[in-house]
């Protein structure tokens, strides 16, 4: 395959949706609303209004043609919380907004994209592409996907759901517990989450007393299955009219929290590689999702399926019928692939010429030769805090900052995010490992910042690599 003559192919595709046209981007963060931004002048846009809930961490693109508004928004209350008042913010955009979108398009010309998670409405009256109809977004509670596992035929763990009373949640976790303790998730009463935001591992009654006290206030029921031990992973599949493709596992950075019942979600990594039998039937299961998707919902564009590797192979535990945080980690390499525009093309049901067989090896293969390492954690209630980069070598077992001129292992950002501050931590290609998890080296790396920069943050612990290695 020639990949620059397959880029140029589907950016040719694009380019006919977007071009000569004004667009209105308005994300949560506006970082990525300006970086899309950039991308659609890029194929030809006239203009565009990139609008963010709050700045974000990182460079803002600037032009002629890009303007950018920050609206300031900050929540205290955690990332879901932020994310759900920031997807409010921005579907009753302030009267001041809306008059500076009808200054940018005085004729409504505009089409407009919103987050990862929106279900398509208008944006300040503009049309907006590839929203999530309410039969694509139910697919996101926790409470329904074990049904949809077994309805494709993929193995699982055995779950119960159950109603927020102590007794019977405590009953279940004896019924299930396989020695590791459980795992309790709550349903989407408040709308969707993820991020680990509304769950909790349960080990004993002192967890199970905590977690219930935490999710009886959120939910009506609570999904219980055993804790998983091995490595967090998912794999992305793709729901095309005619073919269903998948690309290659990424793994999650899920870390255990030193001393607590929660969990810490910190990004994702393509470097990781599972054994080939756990790979084909990865895939093979995305694939059977998807067709069942597109059969039952009408589904189109990209999806993920999240799960664990365990001593016994891959088990999944929940669905997100949207665009996937770690398709950043497989694009590393192949910058020019406007693969988020593509999703929200087939999502919208746009005829376009997709090809998608080329674009699954295109995928595959990009990531295979780019891998990226790339963590991150929250630091909530920290604010003002000035931008900070740092490039670090590594040290021993742990690391250090690099000299100037000297060629690094890794690079620390610290800057400002919705909930106070944000450290991201990411390895340079050169340093990286393809096949065993990355986990281990991005919580030294996170520790390291903290100290750094005299942050606090908790303990994280990285899951064990449990890559199964049968034939």
């Amino acid at each position: 395959m020639n990949f620059e003559e397959m880029i140029g192919h589907y950016r040719a595709q694009i380019r006919a949706v977007v071009e000569d046209r004004p667009w209105l981007v308005a994300t949560d963060v506006l970082v990525g609303s300006a970086r899309i931004g950039e991308e659609l002048l890029g194929f030809g846009a006239d203009r565009v209004l990139a609008i963010g809930a709050s700045r974000g961490t990182g460079d803002i693109p600037s032009g002629p043609k890009l303007q950018c508004m920050d609206l300031g928004h900050h929540d205290d209350g955690g990332m879901m919380a932020a994310i759900r008042s920031s997807q409010a913010l921005l579907a009753d955009l302030p009267q001041e907004v809306r008059a500076a979108v009808e200054r940018f398009d005085p004729k409504g010309e505009a089409r407009a994209i919103g987050t990862l998670f929106a279900d398509g409405s208008p944006i300040a009256d503009r049309r907006a592409l590839g929203g999530r109809p309410r039969a694509w977004q139910a697919l996101e509670d926790k409470m329904i996907v074990d049904a949809l596992w077994d309805a494709v035929g993929i193995e699982r763990a055995p779950s119960e759901i159950i109603p927020t009373t102590f007794e019977e949640l405590w009953a279940a976790h004896g019924r299930l517990d396989q020695g590791l303790g459980t795992v309790w998730v709550g349903d989407n009463r408040e709308g969707w989450h993820g991020g680990a935001n509304l769950l909790r591992w349960v080990r004993d009654r002192a967890d199970g007393t905590s977690a219930q006290a935490f999710l009886a206030q959120r939910c009506d029921r609570v999904r219980v299955m055993p804790f998983l031990d091995g490595t967090p992973c998912s794999i992305h599949g793709w729901v095309f009219k005619d073919e269903v493709i998948s690309f290659r596992p990424c793994e999650m950075l899920v870390f255990r929290v030193a001393g607590s019942s929660q969990l810490s979600y910190a990004g994702s990594a393509s470097a990781w590689v599972p054994s080939d039998r756990v790979t084909r039937a990865m895939q093979e299961g995305a694939q059977r999702v998807g067709v069942h998707l597109r059969e039952t919902v009408g589904y189109r564009g990209c999806f993920t399926m999240d799960g664990v590797i365990t001593q016994a192979g891959f088990r999944p535990t929940e669905l997100n019928p949207r665009f996937g945080a770690a398709i950043a980690g497989l694009q590393r390499g192949m910058s020019d692939l406007p693969l988020y525009l593509l999703h929200l093309a087939c999502a919208e049901g746009l005829d376009l010429d997709y090809r998608p067989q080329a674009l699954q090896t295109l995928v595959r293969e990009g990531a295979a030769a780019h891998p990226m390492v790339r963590g991150m954690h929250m630091l909530a209630g920290l604010r003002d805090c000035e931008p900070m980069v740092q490039k670090i070598c590594r040290h021993g077992d742990g690391w250090r900052r690099a000299e100037d001129g000297e060629p690094a292992d890794g690079s620390l950002r610290l800057g400002p995010s919705a909930v106070g501050a944000i450290v991201f931590a990411a390895l340079e290609p050169s340093a990286i490992e393809i096949g065993p998890s990355a986990a281990a080296d991005v919580c030294s790396m996170l520790a390291f910042a903290a100290k750094l920069w005299d942050v606090d943050m908790a303990d994280l612990e990285p899951a064990p690599d449990f890559r199964v290695q049968q034939a």
